[in-house]
């Protein structure tokens, strides 16, 4: 692996701690914080477009993350998100399309946990097979990323919650 690839990895692994951490507090957001998930959001999105591509040498089975007590924990804290109209214009013809229903705290929940396995990789001496994850999981995580910062982005700066 080279040293351009090592750097990314530990930017990517310091940025999705600070997410972690901002989600983990034990307070609920206000509205300042709402704009700082909006940051972080575009933070990681930014991260997940440029994951470079790497060479796997092994697979370990990462611990398995207890999301019920992380749905908890996020309800606390996010008490303001729930449920939004989302749209995929690239399922339908222009000028048709039909609203699904999304979950910010849903959003937030998955993530968490896929950005949760690609640290643990990291952390745990496979920086490749973490980047190999966040990257493979990108479509899932990082559409989630997409749809919580337009909600939230309408929640903040057009709302004023």
């Amino acid at each position: 692996m080279t040293s351009d690839v090592q750097k990314y990895a530990n930017d990517f692994a310091a940025e999705i701690r600070r997410f972690q951490a901002f989600i983990n507090l034990d307070h609920s957001a206000d509205t300042q914080e709402l704009k700082a998930l909006c940051k972080m959001l575009s933070s990681l999105l930014a991260f997940g477009e440029a994951i470079p591509d790497v060479q796997l040498e092994k697979d370990d089975d990462v611990p398995e993350l207890n999301r019920d007590d992380l749905e908890i924990k996020l309800r606390s804290r996010f008490p303001n998100l729930g449920f939004y109209n989302s749209c995929y214009p690239e399922d339908e013809p222009i000028g048709a399309i039909t609203a699904d229903v999304s979950d910010g705290l849903d959003d937030l929940l998955d993530i968490y946990h896929d950005l949760s396995e690609a640290l643990w990789h990291i952390d745990n001496d496979d920086t490749a097979l973490g980047l190999f994850e966040a990257k493979t999981l990108f479509f899932h995580w990082g559409r989630h990323a997409i749809n919580l910062k337009s909600y939230l982005h309408q929640l903040v700066f057009e709302n004023s919650i």
